[in-house]
């Protein structure tokens, strides 16, 4: 199995469980940069994934919606050991992207069913899902770049980092 594919299905509850409580806005925020943007939707989520992988702010300020620092922050923090970098990198690129549709359904690792709305597609809007990952994310085409909105990642690490707190 590749790297990432084990990244993603071990982290696949930690990071996406809250995710169906930030997917349903239907405005994106403004982009975060107007340099060096992703040029297609998959672009722009694999550069993501690479990004929170290891904790590239300066990336993913690129292909991200825009994000307030004291919520960003939230995205950093975990980090592959550089070894392994290259080859995730080459399992990032190789890995399948599938776009949904109006109507494709898919479930969050807490049990929840998302249903993909009319409006989250479009010529300026897309949901994505590395092929095997339980969440899809939402991406968005501003001002020429394509950018991911972050805000299921943030949310569901928020989540986490309270119920830490509560266990203690």
């Amino acid at each position: 199995m590749p790297y990432f594919s084990r990244i993603a299905f071990a982290c696949a509850y930690l990071l996406f469980a809250f995710a169906d409580r930030t997917l349903i806005a239907v405005d994106p925020p403004r982009p975060a940069s107007a340099a060096k943007g992703a040029k297609t939707a998959e672009e722009a989520l694999r550069r993501f994934m690479l990004g929170v992988m290891t904790s590239n702010a300066d990336e993913l300020k690129q292909v991200t919606l825009e994000t307030k620092p004291d919520e960003f922050r939230w995205l950093l923090g975990s980090q592959v050991p550089p070894e392994v970098l290259p080859m995730l990198r080459k399992d990032i690129e190789g890995f399948p992207i599938e776009r949904l549709k109006p109507g494709d359904e898919f479930q969050t690792p807490d049990g929840k069913q998302i249903v993909v709305a009319e409006d989250w597609i479009g010529e300026d809007r897309a949901v994505l899902r590395m092929k095997g990952d339980p969440l899809a994310q939402r991406i968005y085409l501003v001002k020429g770049a394509w950018r991911v909105d972050p805000a299921p990642i943030i949310a569901a690490r928020k989540a986490i980092d309270a119920e830490g707190r509560q266990d203690k």
